[in-house]
């Protein structure tokens, strides 16, 4: 029973179940309805109307790929709960934020993000990359969407090397001088300038000097300078290597034209032949009072930076200065010197001196023994002179000679340069 005697509400009836809203989150629905009595005071009535729903919200999901900087990706948007939505698309990357599209009804959106987002991740090659999307319908937001998706720094962002620097550096005052690399004095000093690319920084420096193919040194550090050990090979296929790693752990590499390391030897004589003789350079071990003196004389020119200086100077065994015999001698060529003062009953020093600019004079002495020496044994200890030196592997006799003894020869025997037979 109802009681109609009063205002109060009464509830004729209910429903429950789904009402289905449109595409875009509204709806509105038609309500009627209508009842009857048996009552003479209130026989029925009905009612009828329209009544709008709370909209639903539908805010679009977009399809968000991952993405690297600099090339072209596609945001789709084909998702949207009705055609009449249209979104708004940003971004946010480290402490960055941007747009990439104000209000836009397309179903997709090709965007491709920025190189200079990079300099949010110094130390990193990717990043994680946070795409906003709000969903309108007309002026009203339907909700906001946050995707989250990884963004790469492109393979082609690495450090760069702009100039490499080689210097010579060396102790030696003439090397130093010459500023040319010379084998065994001279090192080589590398100096880089790199720089890092987007917001990254060089962490290493690895330098390398290689001679043709072969690594002659090698040394990894955070400095951008550095010196060699000092080069012992010459050669002109010296290049030097430069490679840089930057936070991100990416690489770049440079290398120097081939550089020339010249030659080097301190200067030396060889071939040196010293003996007594006559005036006219004949030898006389016994009997000379001049001195004959050649030799080769050896040295590195450097590129014609290292001129050579020599002489053959000459003394008496004890005397306190020597005598010039010849000035600036030429290679493989005998002087005659000591104008016939060269004492037959004396020892003498002949001294060859070479000098460069690198390692200074360099000596070599040769002593001439006394002509009329009762023993001489020859460098070697193969030939032995009596009354003379020996200047060969055999026994010379200067002074005559007697021989208590019988004398036997078992080779052939030569008398003023007639062979003989030992029995004749």
């Amino acid at each position: 029973p109802y009681d109609f005697r009063t205002t109060t509400p009464n509830l004729l009836g209910t429903f429950d179940g789904w009402v289905t809203h449109n595409a875009d989150g509204t709806k509105t629905v038609n309500m009627a309805g209508s009842f009857t009595t048996k009552s003479s005071w209130i026989s029925g009535g009905n009612v009828s109307g329209n009544v709008t729903l709370p909209t639903i919200p539908r805010a679009t999901t977009p399809g968000v790929p991952n993405m690297t900087m600099g090339q072209q990706a596609t945001i789709d948007l084909s998702s949207r709960a009705s055609s009449s939505f249209s979104h708004h698309l940003g971004y946010i990357f480290g402490s960055t934020y941007g747009q990439i599209v104000d209000r836009t009804s397309a179903t997709s959106v090709n965007w491709t993000p920025p190189l200079y987002l990079a300099e949010q991740v110094p130390n990193a090659t990717s990043g994680t990359l946070i795409v906003v999307c709000d969903t309108y319908s007309g002026d009203t937001l339907i909700g906001t969407k946050y995707i989250y998706v990884t963004l790469s720094v492109p393979s082609g962002i690495v450090p760069s090397i702009s100039d490499i620097d080689i210097d010579m550096v060396s102790s030696n005052p003439a090397v130093s001088g010459w500023n040319v690399f010379v084998k065994g004095y001279s090192a080589v000093k590398i100096k880089a300038t790199a720089a890092g690319a987007y917001g990254s920084t060089i962490a290493s420096y690895a330098f390398t000097v290689k001679k043709g193919g072969s690594t002659v040194f090698s040394t990894t550090q955070t400095g951008n300078e550095w010196t060699s050990g000092m080069l012992s090979a010459a050669g002109n296929d010296y290049t030097c290597s430069v490679t840089v790693t930057d936070s991100r752990g990416r690489q770049a590499t440079l290398t120097t034209g081939a550089f020339t390391v010249y030659d080097y030897s301190p200067p030396s004589v060889s071939l040196i032949d010293v003996f007594r003789c006559l005036s006219d350079g004949t030898k006389d071990l016994a009997n000379g009072t001049y001195i004959s003196a050649k030799a080769t004389y050896n040295h590195s020119s450097v590129g014609g930076r290292n001129p050579l200086t020599k002489k053959i100077e000459y003394r008496k065994i004890g005397a306190a200065g020597w005598t010039l015999g010849q000035n600036n001698p030429a290679n493989n060529t005998p002087y005659v010197f000591g104008s016939g003062g060269i004492s037959v009953a004396s020892t003498y020093e002949v001294a060859f001196t070479v000098e460069d600019s690198v390692s200074g004079s360099v000596v070599f002495i040769v002593r001439v023994l006394p002509g009329l020496a009762a023993i001489h044994i020859r460098v070697g200890g193969k030939g032995v002179g009596i009354g003379g030196a020996a200047d060969a592997d055999e026994l010379q006799v200067y002074m005559d000679a007697v021989f208590n003894n019988n004398l036997t020869v078992t080779g052939d025997l030569t008398i003023n340069g007639i062979a003989r037979l030992p029995s004749q």
